[in-house]
């Protein structure tokens, strides 16, 4: 949707001679409101100094917030409260873990995060803290003796002032640092702490998680897809990717599975197509029915084309004869126009078009998910 204009309830594309607006039509309100949970984006803002204190403290993306949110509880059993949310900035969230407050505790979930290339692509900055103060004065009086600190300010431009006022006999380096200074001042309070260099990854935490050799970011949301719906793939499997240039989701199902076709007119990347287990039909998908019936049936059918909802539905429908029954299904919703009353409305309006054909349809913001698309899935029904 690059290039397109932002705002409540303005339009943003016409695809394919279908209006944004169409997604409404005819659309079941009360399904409608079953998806509406997933792709909230509003978050409860809680006042620190009410709130026992924390020791991990996550900093995310604007419109990571509430995913994050959803997500550390679901996979961590983890619950996060946002004390900071300011619109294009970024939301503050302290990190409790039921039952375990301590600060080995709050450690030990930071480095299963810091392995985790879904959470940690989200967040842009973490904190430990130990020390609750008024002011900044506590922090500089702090005796830190045969230590070397990087400092971790929050806000950011905090950072040279806070340096400077620093005292002399303080040993300060952002690259050769024994220990991280996190500071992070809240107005009414200052919440601060330190933490031990070697629980500290190095390099950028948002390009850590990324693979160096992935063809496009589409390969991080099917693989998150893959474990947020459950799907064990065997690696016997034969998939079909529908839209599938430049080849981000191809790359990975070819990787688990034993054989991926791809289609789309359009060209795959040299390294996608070098794969032995990728096969290239390049057509629309409702061309090559001859094709698929020569190829398939398929397992597993996935898609994530920047395109109209309903017009990706339908292609969906156009390749859904050539998958197993049981078969699961994977697909990328684009959000054609901004609020969030559009967003569920779009995921409904395609479970709606899907009903007849599949089962067990559910929807997820997931956190590789841009702010303007949400992935669903399905099942093939086994009588069809």
């Amino acid at each position: 949707l690059a290039g397109a204009r932002r705002g409540e309830g303005k339009q943003t594309m016409t695809t394919f001679g279908f209006e944004p607006a169409e997604v409404f039509d005819g659309v079941d309100p009360a399904l409608a409101d079953r998806f509406a949970p997933e792709v909230d984006n509003s978050v409860e803002v809680h006042d620190p100094a009410a709130l026992p204190m924390p020791h991990l403290i996550l900093q995310f993306n604007i419109n990571h917030i509430s995913r994050g949110i959803r997500y550390l509880k679901t996979y961590y059993d983890c619950e996060c409260k946002c004390i900071v949310r300011r619109v294009r900035e970024f939301g503050i969230c302290f990190a409790y873990l039921p039952g375990d407050p301590s600060l080995d505790a709050a450690i030990d979930l930071l480095s299963r995060l810091q392995d985790d290339p879904r959470a940690f692509g989200a967040i842009s900055n973490f904190y430990v803290v130990q020390h609750k103060s008024d002011s900044l004065d506590a922090v500089r009086e702090h005796s830190y003796k045969d230590m070397v600190l990087r400092v971790r300010p929050y806000p950011r431009k905090m950072l040279q002032l806070f340096c400077d006022s620093m005292p002399e006999s303080v040993n300060l380096s952002p690259t050769n640092a024994t220990h991280l200074l996190s500071v992070l001042n809240l107005g009414k309070m200052v919440l601060w702490g330190l933490l031990d260099a070697k629980f500290v990854r190095d390099g950028d935490i948002q390009e850590r998680s990324r693979r160096t050799d992935a063809t496009s970011r589409a390969f991080y949301k099917v693989n998150e897809g893959l474990v947020r719906f459950g799907v064990n793939l065997t690696g016997n499997e034969r998939v079909l990717d529908v839209g599938a240039a430049p080849g981000g989701w191809t790359q990975l199902m070819a990787e688990r599975t034993a054989h991926v076709v791809a289609v789309d007119p359009g060209a795959m990347d040299d390294a996608v197509l070098a794969l032995p287990n990728v096969t290239h039909v390049r057509k629309l998908v409702e061309e090559c029915g001859t094709e698929l019936q020569e190829l398939g049936p398929f397992d597993v059918l996935v898609c994530d084309m920047n395109i109209h909802p309903i017009v990706t539905t339908k292609c969906i429908l156009a390749a859904l004869p050539h998958v197993r029954p049981g078969g699961h299904l994977i697909i990328t919703i684009k959000f054609v126009m901004t609020g969030k009353r559009f967003r569920y409305f779009s995921m409904a309006k395609v479970a709606q078009m899907l009903h007849d054909e599949v089962e067990g349809i559910e929807g997820a913001w997931l956190m590789a998910n841009s702010f303007y698309e949400a992935t669903m899935y399905a099942r093939k029904r086994s009588d069809s």
